[in-house]
Formats: C-alpha cells, structure tokens, sequence
C-alpha cells in the first residue's frame, strides 16, 4: 500500500494495464472512508469532485487484474489532482479437491476459517432466509423455533459465544435467548462471511465461537441510479417472496432503498 501526499480538491486519473499500457474500462475506484463508488469510461478515466480534507484509501479491483489500495492524503482543495494507476494482469488457478476426515489435520494447522456465502447463492440453495444459507456451511448449524426465529451455531457455541457483525458493526439481537433470532435479512446484502477459530477473538470475548460478518453492498456509482426487482416462489413450503432495490449517489451522499415481501403458508 502506497501513501502520497497531495493538495486537491478533485481527483481524477487514469487506469492502465502495465503490460499493454492500454487503458481498462469498466474499472470499479472506490473511495472507503466517504463510501463514494465510480468505474472508469471506455478511455480507462475516473474522476472524484468535491473531496474535503482528509486521509482516503483508494481500492481499485477489475476481474483478471490484481487488487490495488493506495492511500491519499488530501492536505488543502487548492488544486486538482491527476493520477493515474497500472494494474496487473492475475491469472485464476481452481486448487484440486480433496476428501478427507473432518479431523485429520492437527489443530496448529487448522487455526481459523472463513467461509463465504454470496447472495447469488442463497437462491441456489433455495434459502428462504439468510439462516437458511448460514447453516448448509459445515461446522455451522442453527437453534430454531419456526421460519423465522433462528439463532447460528458456531462448532457447538452459541448466544453470546457467537457475535452478528454488519458492516463492522456489532448486532446484538440473537444472544439473549431462543426468541431472538439474527435479526438481519437479505435487503441491501453482498455476502455472508462465517469466521471460525481463534481468530474471531480479534472481535472480542463474546466472539468465541465465530463471526457472522454481513457485508452489504457497494453503493451505486456518482451520479446514477440503479435497481433491481427479484421474485421467487418456494414449492416446498408453498411460499413466495418479492424483493425491491433502488439506489443512487451524488457527489456528497449515496441513498438506497429497499423492500422486501415474503408470504409462506404458515407465516405472514
């Protein structure tokens, strides 16, 4: 990671690939602290206005190109800034899958786990709710009393031995007792990541068992809107639901609505 020291006010630049030195649209530039999201143009161009005082990290990702974080240093808004990035190019490779006992690795080989699930796949699963999904990942399963009072279980521990993070943020709602569930639906989501082992510890004491880390999604470019609606129907439980999504940014915020309808034979 990089850090350069810069007086500006409006960042804008370039992405070129370093072998060809052509420049790579649809480049997706990511301004962390301010949660401020654009992709380059069809010459490879980003550009960021309005940009007050202040340490930005700079997180620029394409597939088949390597991930890059710069951090900038924005000291006055007395001028305008151009700089440009390379990415280089990143090869795929799928590791071979091997079968083997749940307990055949010793445990200083085995420290942690982080399982990710993407949205995408609970439809694959046919998960009614975000639970649903949660608990197909091995060592995890789920206390439940009905659709939608569900509470995970981490390799045995649950309640306050398991902690609910959104977006980093601490969710306290499903340790207190069998009632609570998890308190989170899919609205607004980009992945679901389990973390198993010591290093949930990192979380605090009440981590001991793991994480459920909800990540949502980016928000929509500078100066655009976008949506989506998303139905599905459940055979199994003669259910069906209906999802809505609507957001948008400018220069100085970012908005998002959504919406969210699920009927199911036994519930409302």
């Amino acid at each position: 990671m990089a850090s350069q020291i810069i007086n500006s006010q409006t960042l804008k630049g370039k992405i070129f690939d370093v072998n060809t030195d052509k420049p790579i649209a649809g480049v997706n530039v990511f301004l962390l602290e301010i949660n401020k999201n654009t992709f380059t143009n069809e010459n490879g161009e980003y550009n960021f206005t309005n940009l007050g005082r202040g340490v930005y990290r700079i997180k620029i990702s394409q597939l088949d190109y390597t991930t890059k974080i710069e951090t900038v240093t924005i000291a006055s808004d007395k001028e305008n800034l151009i700089l440009d990035f390379r990415l280089n190019t990143q090869s795929f490779k799928l590791d071979e899958v091997v079968i083997s006992n749940a307990f055949y690795d010793k445990q200083d080989k085995n420290t942690y786990k982080i399982d990710v699930v993407k949205k995408g796949n609970l439809q694959k699963m046919g998960a009614v709710t975000i639970m649903d999904a949660i608990e197909k990942v091995p060592g995890v399963d789920a206390i439940s009393t009905g659709p939608m009072v569900s509470r995970p279980v981490i390799r045995g521990l649950s309640g306050n031995r398991v902690l609910t993070v959104v977006d980093g943020m601490r969710f306290e709602t499903q340790q207190w007792d069998d009632e609570h569930g998890i308190g989170v639906n899919e609205l607004g989501l980009d992945r679901i990541e389990i973390i198993k082992g010591p290093v949930s510890l990192l979380y605090g004491p009440e981590a001991m068992g793991g994480i459920i880390h909800i990540v949502k999604e980016q928000p929509a470019e500078v100066n655009t809107k976008k949506g989506y609606v998303s139905s599905r129907l459940f055979s199994n439980n003669l259910g069906a639901s209906t999802e809505a999504n609507l957001q948008g940014a400018k220069e100085k915020y970012n908005w998002g609505v959504n919406a969210l309808g699920r009927l199911l034979s036994d519930y409302f």
